[in-house]
């Protein structure tokens, strides 16, 4: 049986996967989504997932 849904899906994503965040798990799916859109590598490099992660800089 179809039903109407008041939430439009713009896509399916994975947020963990082994045991690691995805960039939606670190970003959500909205900016993960805008980011991978634009190509926005800055914003996936290490340094930043990092960042993110643990919420200290890398040592250099």
């Amino acid at each position: 049986m179809a039903h109407a849904s008041p939430f439009a899906v713009s896509g399916v994503y994975t947020y963990v996967r082994d045991r690691q965040l995805t960039l939606a798990g670190l970003r959500g799916s909205r900016p993960a989504q805008l980011i991978e859109k634009l190509g926005a590598l800055n914003q996936v490099a290490d340094d930043v997932c990092h960042l993110l992660r643990t919420g200290t800089l890398l040592d250099r």
